[in-house]
């Protein structure tokens, strides 16, 4: 009903429209014929696509989602593009799309799944741009997409999509400035999404700075397995840019916030992001300059549980100033001096601390080629009392992949995951042990997916999702002193044809006052390596020894890369890489030993064939890493596409495997293979 009566506001404002450009100027010109739509070009096209996908899961010897799905469409387009009174004053585009749609879709785990169901296929466009060439102008459009959404894991996902909106443009220098609507709706068997977004922007530019900032405002609500969920994002930022004394003082300021409410059935959130940081840079006599800087950063998050009326509520807050002083001998020499002052607090723990460093960084020309070497202290004091929170940390991985939380010493019990949905947007909580592994090395905490819940799932197994993470810190009330010292040493040898490399670092962590939850970390590491460059190849070897009282290993790793046009129309691109990390287990297992490997490779083959209009693609991959469980994935993937003519023609193919070993054994493989074909008639 909301679409009806949000279309229902837009004719309305088409036909108020029509008629004012129809009344006021031919009062103006006395000859309505010249308000008559002229076209300058039309096309016509007929389409024909085909696709067929799967997707097959198995956990241990359990089948999981095993989906199968063969889709066709036939359809004629036909579209055109004119003017009103004058090219300069309206132009349009009109287009639409006639033709059926053909699908077979299999779902083993629900009976009787499968048969050919076909269905009428119609799509639309439609832009009109008043004063296209002026510095200001309105563009109002309105569309229907099917399908809007490629990958099916459900009868129906083949989304239809409708969008409509307007969007007024101002441009001339030195203001610019744009203000848009849109409203869409995302429909299919599985879930229906209505979203309204209003954005805006404005900049202003001058030889001497520039100020910018933009609003958005984004309303959704979804239907999706049976749940309903809306949610609301507010973002907003602002950034100016200024230069004073020619262009010996810069002052820059960045802004930016978010206001994100999500409410369902089950649990509501309600999470407030601000960011804000304030630098000059100041260049000053003698090859003197200095940097001054602050920043605030705050994230305030409220989750409520309907059935238990239970709310949690989460703080973080940071205040970070500093300032550094550089200087620079010659061409050669650049020597740095930093303070920092960082304070962060949260309703759970509060820490605050200094860091002072000095950096020196020496260029000198040899007969071979270049020698570069630096050598770096630093000394800082934190203060911890509580336990500190972090709150939306984000992350990106794919299923079975990992990644690392950025702090130390986690109370993993505390840690919170929630998950992106690709097409709709909402946030959806993960449950540990079910979707996501918790492991401890030394003193961080490391996240391994394995599942991902059904309202969040792509079809695709190496879909990249986006994950935030909420946790709080051990509970300790200390005083450390970390002392660092390093220096490296690099040569460019034989126009950088070898690289050889060395460096060198030592850390001590002192308690100053207080106890500390564990053991204080004294690290020394060693860092050898060479890296090779002869156009087209590429390789490095590196050695790192890394010894610690919390978190030490040993690890070695190499990596080539072959990158070369060998024609005017074939080029190659390949990459070979390989680790191993032998991790002592000093904290979590005495005595314990983690080996950890990974290997993997790319090739990519691209060939065209001018004379015949043809141009082809062919990559693979393959990733291993083995651990924590291990991992394995393979990818293929292929594109031919033809042009004679009026005739286009498009085949590609992509093939993954995704195997795990872990507590099971689990195993994903995505095939989808497609065929397109144009051919203009007009």
């Amino acid at each position: 009903m909301a679409y009806v009566e949000d279309m229902r506001i837009i004719s309305r404002f088409f036909v108020v429209f029509v008629v004012t450009l129809l009344i006021v100027p031919s009062v103006a010109q006395g000859d309505l014929r010249q308000f008559i739509p002229r076209i300058w070009s039309t096309e016509a096209e007929v389409d024909v696509d085909a696709s067929y996908e799967s997707n097959t899961n198995t956990s241990g010897t359990t089948a999981g989602l095993n989906t199968r799905d063969t889709f066709a469409s036939e359809r004629f387009v036909y579209s055109t593009t004119g003017w009103i009174y004058h090219p300069r004053f309206i132009v349009f585009l009109g287009k639409i799309g006639l033709g059926v749609n053909e699908e077979n879709f299999t779902n083993e785990k629900i009976p009787g799944s499968g048969g050919w169901r076909t269905s009428f296929l119609y799509e639309y466009e439609f832009r009109a741009v008043v004063l296209p060439e002026h510095p200001y102008n309105l563009e109002v459009y309105t569309l229907r997409r099917n399908p809007y959404v490629k990958g099916r894991i459900t009868s129906g996902i083949s989304t239809i999509g409708y969008d409509s909106g307007a969007v007024f443009r101002f441009k001339q220098r030195p203001y610019k400035f744009s203000l848009g609507y849109d409203y869409s709706i995302l429909e299919s068997d599985r879930y229906t999404t209505h979203t309204k977004t209003l954005k805006t922007n404005a900049s202003y530019f001058k030889d001497w700075g520039s100020f910018s900032g933009g609003y958005s405002h984004a309303n959704a609500d979804t239907t999706s397995l049976g749940f309903a969920t809306d949610y609301t994002s507010d973002d907003y930022s602002f950034e100016n840019q200024l230069q004073f004394f020619k262009r010996k003082v810069y002052f820059t300021t960045n802004v930016s916030g978010n206001i994100f409410k999500q409410n369902s059935s089950l649990a509501s959130l309600d999470d407030r992001r601000f960011a804000g940081t304030e630098q000059v840079s100041i260049e000053l006599p003698w090859n003197f300059t200095t940097n001054l800087f602050y920043s605030h950063y705050e994230d305030d998050a409220k989750n409520r549980d309907h059935e238990t009326g239970v709310q949690n509520e989460l703080d973080s807050k940071s205040d970070n100033a500093g300032f550094s002083v550089l200087h620079k001998l010659y061409q050669s020499l650049t020597t740095a001096y930093s303070f920092n002052y960082i304070k962060t607090s949260s309703n759970t723990g509060d820490s605050d601390g200094t860091t002072q460093s000095l950096t020196s960084n020496y260029i000198k020309n040899i007969p071979i080629g270049t020698l570069v070497a630096g050598v770096a202290f630093s000394r800082s004091v934190i203060d911890r009392t509580g336990a500190a929170s972090v709150v939306n940390e984000g992350h990106n991985a794919q299923i079975f992949g990992e990644f690392s939380l950025q702090q130390p010493d986690i109370d993993d019990s505390s840690i919170v995951i929630r998950v992106k949905a690709p097409d709709t947007g909402v946030l959806v909580d993960m449950t540990r042990d079910v979707h996501y592994l918790v492991y401890t090395i030394g003193n961080t905490i490391r996240i391994k997916i394995i599942a991902i819940p059904p309202e969040a799932l792509s079809p695709d197994p190496f879909f990249q999702y986006q994950f935030l993470v909420t946790y709080s810190l051990v509970e300790e009330q200390v005083k450390l002193k970390t002392t660092t010292f390093g220096y490296s040493v690099r040569l460019e040898l034989f126009d950088h044809l070898v690289n050889p490399f060395y460096s060198y670092s030592h850390s001590d962590q002192e308690v100053v006052s207080g106890i500390l939850n564990g053991i204080p970390a004294i690290d020394t590491s060693h860092i050898v390596g060479v890296e090779f460059q002869k156009a087209p190849f590429q390789l490095l070897v590196e050695y790192q020894d890394y010894q610690s009282t919390v978190n030490p290993f040993k690890m070695f790793r190499a990596e080539g890369t072959y990158r070369k046009d060998l024609t005017e129309t074939f080029n190659v691109y390949a990459r070979a890489y390989y680790s191993r990390t032998r991790r002592e287990l000093v904290l979590s297992q005495p005595g314990g030993t983690l080996t950890e490997t990974v290997a993997g490779g790319d090739l990519r083959l691209q060939k065209s064939f001018p004379k015949q209009n043809l141009w082809a693609s062919l990559g693979g991959s393959y990733f291993q890493t083995t651990g924590i469980g291990t991992t394995r994935t393979y990818l293929l993937d292929g594109v031919l596409t033809w042009r004679a003519g009026n005739l286009y023609v498009s085949a590609g193919a992509n093939v993954g495997r995704a195997e795990q070993q872990l507590t099971t054994n689990q195993d994903s493989l995505y095939q989808y293979y497609y065929l397109s074909v144009r051919r203009k008639i007009l």
